[in-house]
């Protein structure tokens, strides 16, 4: 008798950029596991990456190197497993429209530099 194995499906998550670095990292008075954890063996997608905030995007840095988030409490740690692909995007200025052929980028270079240096140089590195 042929015995049917049901396929695995890796999980796939897409948190909002209002999301808490909480609820993206994990943690809370009584540690959870965040977006990063969840997505573990899967995929975590972060569309429009730079409406983040800068600190949570910088603490995905350690948990993309190790495959593991760690939080640290006065009482105890807890490490949850975050082995994930990361898969972002990001228009390439606040309005949206900097290079097209269609429409007139309204954005100054400061803006569009500032926009850009939302994601620091390390993240960009693993991405």
């Amino acid at each position: 008798m042929e015995r049917l194995l049901s396929p695995q499906i890796a999980p796939y998550r897409n948190p909002h950029h209002s999301s808490s670095s909480i609820s993206i990292i994990g943690g809370g008075t009584t540690p959870k596991p965040g977006e990063i954890s969840l997505a573990h063996r899967g995929v975590l997608f972060l569309d429009e990456m730079a409406e983040f905030p800068k600190k949570t995007l910088d603490m995905l840095r350690q948990p993309l190197e190790a495959g593991r988030a760690t939080i640290s409490r006065a009482q105890s740690t807890v490490t949850y497993p975050s082995s994930f692909i990361l898969i972002a995007a990001m228009n390439p200025c606040p309005c949206g429209y900097q290079g097209s052929n269609s429409r007139y980028c309204t954005c100054t270079i400061k803006q569009v530099q500032a926009y850009k240096n939302r994601i620091s140089g390390p993240i960009y590195d693993r991405i």
